[in-house]
């Protein structure tokens, strides 16, 4: 099997840059709000995707 892989070099407008931007934002605070979660009720409580 070979395996193979493209990159591709985004040139957005800069409107969507602005909303990469955004995006990436509230990815950053999700994972980091999981990370608190996780650290203040450790594996006690489980959270999930469905929690």
């Amino acid at each position: 099997m070979i395996a193979r892989g493209f990159r591709y070099k985004l040139e957005p407008l800069p409107e969507q840059e602005a909303l990469f931007r955004q995006f990436a934002g509230v990815c950053r605070l999700t994972y980091n709000l999981a990370l608190e979660q996780r650290a203040t009720w450790g594996r006690k409580h489980p959270l999930g995707y469905n929690a």
